[in-house]
């Protein structure tokens, strides 16, 4: 890591780019990262998190389980009782460091426990050798051994599974309904306008970039970097509008309340061609899962007129 890291930021530093490498890489996170709990309370906010870590992507803990004995065997194969012990020094050393990358950041998403699974597996896995060797179990011990850990994992998941789908219920509801939002209105985004074309969004729905297959008219794919409350945000805000005049996209999607300086930059260049009202009017995520959306063009380059509202899918019990 230290390595790619010289190398990394030693290529933007010859360029000239070495001080918006690091406001980029690592000056935003600082901001990011200033949470109110200060820093011993990061730590507490692991076990409290807001949301339903374990709910949101329970397949993949689940898989865990038989994932360590995977690895159990692959390490019983590649390495000998005499290495064992410095190997478990250094899986206990990553198990806690990808425990201080989720709490560093203060901030307890879904997807920030996910650093935690491949720790998790190795774990388990030095866990399970150590046991099955100081009952010195054969193979074939271990390998009954591994059943009843699998079937022991089974349980919760066939218990989460038991009704509706399986496969839709992987992700959280609130990235679910995102995704789906992203993906069906990239495909509307894809259809009125041609390959060559940039695309604007303003919100944190990058998917509409990928599922519309064009290109982003700017570096700030998601806005989070240019909010009031981190550090920086009137120098990144001056970028993007040079980005925009740059890239000068063809369509923008205005998915969360604009600030003074974009919302002049487009009313003199955009004009309004259709949106995705919700019920509450206030230009973000609604509570129902509907947007405040509204699609801008360009005065000079203008696209099919279509419907850009989104029905909003009814949730499953």
């Amino acid at each position: 890591p230290a390595f790619i890291w010289v190398l990394i930021s030693g290529y933007f530093a010859v360029t000239d780019r070495g001080l918006a490498f690091w406001e980029a890489a690592f000056g935003f996170n600082l901001g990011y990262s200033d949470v109110d709990s200060g820093f011993p309370g990061r730590f507490v906010g692991f076990f409290a998190p807001a949301f339903p870590v374990f709910d949101g992507n329970p397949i993949f803990w689940w898989l865990i389980g038989p994932s360590a004995c995977v690895v159990m065997y692959a390490a019983l194969l590649a390495r000998s009782d005499r290495e064992s012990s410095g190997f478990t020094w250094c899986v206990l050393l990553y198990g806690a460091g990808s425990f201080l990358a989720v709490c560093l950041p203060g901030r307890f998403w879904h997807h920030y426990y996910l650093l935690l699974q491949p720790a998790g597996v190795l774990l388990i896995a030095c866990a399970f050798s150590f046991v099955c060797r100081a009952l010195k179990l054969h193979i074939r011990g271990m390998v009954v051994a591994s059943g009843v850990l699998v079937l022991v994992c089974a349980a919760p998941m066939v218990l989460h599974f038991a009704d509706g789908d399986p496969f839709a219920r992987w992700p959280h509801p609130n990235y679910r309904k995102r995704q789906a939002w992203a993906r069906d209105q990239g495909h509307r985004v894809g259809t009125v306008t041609d390959e060559d074309d940039c695309i604007f969004v303003w919100g944190n729905d990058a998917g509409v970039y990928h599922y519309a297959q064009r290109r982003a008219g700017s570096r700030f794919t998601m806005i989070n970097a240019l909010r009031k409350e981190f550090p920086g945000y009137l120098v990144r805000r001056a970028q993007l509008l040079s980005d925009l005049a740059r890239s000068r996209p063809r369509l923008v999607m205005l998915v969360e309340t604009d600030f003074p300086e974009l919302k002049s930059y487009l009313q003199e260049r955009y004009f309004l061609v259709g949106g995705d009202p919700s019920d509450d009017g206030d230009g973000v995520m609604a509570a129902d899962g509907g947007m405040d959306m509204v699609v801008l063009m360009r005065k000079d380059l203008p696209v099919v007129q279509i419907d850009w509202q989104w029905p909003v899918p009814t949730p499953s019990p």
